[in-house]
């Protein structure tokens, strides 16, 4: 499957979330023409809390020979706004991608009843890029 837009990552991920009352946490690898090429669920919290690790991320997405990434998580309390923990960890994130020139494509959070919420569509990952730390040519 392919990953163009945040409807279809919704899409993507939507099944993985069905019935979880707790939050988890899924990348997918991305090859150049946005083709899913791995997928995997690296964390599993509580019913309001999940924590990650952006290295771990990184890792999956450099093992998997990712040229882009994708990462969701859900909010099994019907909400799929971000918290601020959610924004400082996707900006975080989208930084260190950058870095390692692995781009972060989005961060979907999907929520009972088919909502979800975009980094991308919010502009949020616009504003993640580090200006202190340009690519090397």
């Amino acid at each position: 499957m392919k990953i163009t837009s945040p409807q279809s990552a919704v899409q993507f991920f939507h099944p993985r979330f069905a019935g979880v009352d707790v939050e988890e946490f899924w990348v997918a690898a991305l090859n150049s023409v946005k083709d899913v090429t791995a997928c995997s669920r690296l964390f599993r919290g509580s019913a309001d809390h999940c924590l990650f690790h952006p290295r771990d991320v990184l890792r999956f997405a450099r093992v998997n020979n990712a040229s882009s990434f994708i990462v969701a998580h859900n909010h099994p309390s019907g909400d799929p706004r971000p918290s601020d923990e959610d924004i400082r960890i996707t900006t975080r994130l989208t930084a260190l991608a950058a870095i390692v020139q692995i781009p972060l494509v989005d961060h979907v959070i999907l929520a009972p009843g088919g909502r979800y919420y975009s980094f991308l569509e919010g502009g949020a990952l616009l504003k993640a890029k580090n200006p202190a730390w340009p690519s090397c040519r």
